[in-house]
């Protein structure tokens, strides 16, 4: 990785990208969907003859080597105040990247917006994926979320190109800024799902409880699926899945219920998240600010009947194949009811929920679609437009 952007001749710069991917915390992609879609896009580009290098968050990332199976890891480090430590590690790879030999970077949500130009001046090309609307979340009250927005604002305008994970987001794009976004959504693994034992994890017995995968705060919805299953008589549980690095209070909150059948697990990862998303009896999705959600797209690869908060990022991805709760008291509740007392309809929805990742959100099609995406860019780089 000697040299100049130009320094290969113009068959390299053909054949060959030269990616940089900003924005997740640690690679392997152990902590969120951020993660887990980095690894597997810079795989697949390492797979195919690429060169990549991602970015990591020290505090995260536990192995600070610069090698992870093909791909250059690059290990940066930020300041732990939520309101800041987005902002410091996108501000830390942006200036960074600008002395590497990446052509197009690809930096994930909003929080670098302000420093997206900084690369496009050495001659790079920078896409964007806002990943959701995150000024909306509560945690960042109203500074905050104003300074956010204007993130998103100066994104929109000063990167070369928005690539959004759901249509959505990309209306949402054109409407306030005008900006053509190029929709791509993030996949899913249906085989990763095919060995998990039947087995009981956190002393949870499979098929006996609900299941609720999210980061515990407001916009995601935990405490509206606690009030609705303390409304339900069932002997199965509710496991909720999810730390809050953010919203302690909020995740305090949670946890004063005084109903016994609801447990709150903390973070899970890797197979026991695996096997606690295929064992359970049905999936409760409440997320309502993000785009595409990995962790929706997991239920639907794990073959789960799923229920999920009527927003249109899940209508865009569950369409026709599960149930939908509104926020109105006893809406959730009666919908919990309905898969409890229809085993035929709910066998019937994880077959159509299963068979729909397979066709719409295959990890093959990121891929492609992400690497012609970059292919585009750096030829039209080349020819000088």
């Amino acid at each position: 990785m000697n040299g100049g952007p130009h320094a290969d001749g113009s068959k390299r710069r053909k054949d060959r990208l030269r990616v940089a991917i900003l924005g997740a915390r640690c690679l392997p992609g152990t902590y969120g969907g951020t993660e887990t879609f980095t690894e597997v896009l810079a795989t697949g580009l390492v797979a195919r003859g690429h060169e990549v290098t991602v970015y990591c968050c020290s505090p995260y990332q536990k192995d600070k080597s610069s090698d992870y199976k093909g791909i250059r890891r690059v290990v940066l480090p930020t300041i732990r105040l939520a309101a800041m430590e987005k902002f410091v590690y996108a501000a830390l790879s942006f200036f960074h990247v600008c002395t590497s030999s990446a052509d197009v970077i690809l930096m994930n949500q909003v929080g670098g917006g302000p420093f997206c130009v900084v690369p496009r001046i050495f001659g790079k090309k920078v896409v964007i994926n806002p990943d959701g609307l995150d000024w909306k979340r509560s945690r960042w009250g109203w500074v905050g979320s104003t300074v956010l927005k204007l993130f998103e604002r100066i994104s929109a305008v000063g990167a070369s190109c928005i690539a959004a994970d759901s249509q959505a987001i990309a209306d949402y794009t054109w409407e306030n800024y005008k900006k053509r976004a190029v929709y791509i959504p993030y996949g899913a693994d249906s085989a990763q799902f095919d060995n998990v034992d039947p087995l009981e994890v956190e002393g949870l017995r499979p098929n006996e409880y609900f299941v609720q995968i999210c980061r515990l705060e407001p916009e995601n919805n935990a405490h509206l699926a606690i009030r609705e299953f303390e409304q339900v008589e069932t002997d199965k549980g509710l496991a909720i899945v999810g730390g809050s690095p953010y919203s302690y209070k909020y995740g305090e909150m949670l946890r004063k219920t005084k109903d016994p059948r609801i447990r709150l697990l903390g973070g899970i990862y890797g197979p026991r998240y695996r096997a606690l998303m295929k064992n359970a009896f049905a999936y409760v999705h409440g997320h309502e600010v993000g785009g595409t959600n990995p962790v929706l797209l997991d239920a639907m690869a794990a073959g789960q009947c799923i229920i999920a908060l009527d927003v249109p990022f899940n209508r865009e991805v569950l369409g026709n194949a599960g149930f939908y709760f509104t926020k109105t008291d006893g809406d959730l509740s009666s919908k919990v009811r309905y898969v409890l007392e229809h085993p035929e309809e709910r066998y019937l929805y994880r077959k159509k929920a299963e068979q729909r990742v397979r066709e719409m959100f295959p990890w093959s099609r990121t891929i492609n679609e992400h690497e012609a995406l970059f292919f585009k860019l750096v030829h039209k780089m080349t020819e000088g437009s």
